[in-house]
């Protein structure tokens, strides 16, 4: 399956260099095909806020910008933090001084951490107000896909019986649903091809639902919906299947 992928994925960029290989963009719209690898830094809101931080997301995307400056995209990332709001998921194991015992009757460390991703589909329209070329300008786009996020409960040593892989998932506080997402940035293809980015500020709602059916900490059964936000600045950087553009400067 593996060898399958890719002998596909080098068979697409060999045509994605023949079809687009020629030409120059310097002065006209083309289809240009392209990878995006991403960084975002973002907050916060709603239900996420109750229970994580800021945290970061890595990411990649296939994108393909048509000859319109209309652009789809899919791709995904995968979500990072170190930043637990949840406390209390622990009170029950804790000692009257706050430590936690292993099964040696030693105080354990335990770390908590956000952990997640997320998969979709993007489109986008590039509006070529500035740029050298009429395919950089202000950038539009719009999302839609799955999403997940749990606390990874991390027990160095793996001692403490509560915390063994068969109980963590009644503290993880997993969900997962489907989300929208908003990007708004600027895009630049340069025309000798070696600075090639996108920069904005991208919003994201997850609209998810519990994928445990019980918390041991709240000794209750869970239930409900949440309404997860993400909003933070998003910066890209680019590999075009292109060969190198001239270099006159374009500006609408």
């Amino acid at each position: 399956m593996i060898k399958k992928a890719f002998l596909l994925f080098s068979a697409l960029i060999f045509f994605t260099n023949l079809t687009f290989g020629q030409g120059n963009i310097s002065d006209t719209t083309k289809t240009l095909p392209y990878i995006s690898i991403s960084y975002q830094y973002f907050f916060a809101g709603g239900d996420l806020d109750k229970i994580y931080g800021p945290g970061n997301m890595v990411g990649g995307d296939f994108n393909v910008k048509l000859r319109s400056n209309f652009e789809i995209g899919i791709g995904g990332a995968y979500i990072f933090g170190n930043i637990i709001r949840q406390d209390s998921l622990l009170h029950g194991m804790q000692t009257g001084s706050g430590a936690i015992l292993d099964e040696d009757a030693v105080a354990a460390d335990v770390f908590f951490q956000q952990r997640g991703w997320k998969t979709g589909i993007t489109f986008s329209k590039i509006f070529s107000v500035i740029g050298p070329n009429p395919n950089s300008g202000i950038k539009l786009g719009l999302g839609f896909g799955y999403s997940q996020h749990w606390i990874r409960i991390e027990n160095q040593e793996n001692t403490i019986p509560q915390l063994s892989d068969e109980y963590k998932s009644y503290y993880d506080r997993k969900v997962g649903g489907v989300y929208l997402e908003e990007f708004l940035g600027y895009q630049l293809f340069s025309n000798k091809g070696f600075v090639n980015f996108i920069a904005g500020f991208e919003f994201r709602q997850g609209f998810s639902s519990p994928l445990r059916t019980y918390n041991i900490d709240d000794m209750d059964f869970v239930s409900g919906n949440h309404l997860d936000l993400y909003y933070g600045i998003k910066v890209s950087w680019n590999i075009i299947f292109h060969k190198r553009m001239s270099t006159s400067y374009y500006i609408n």
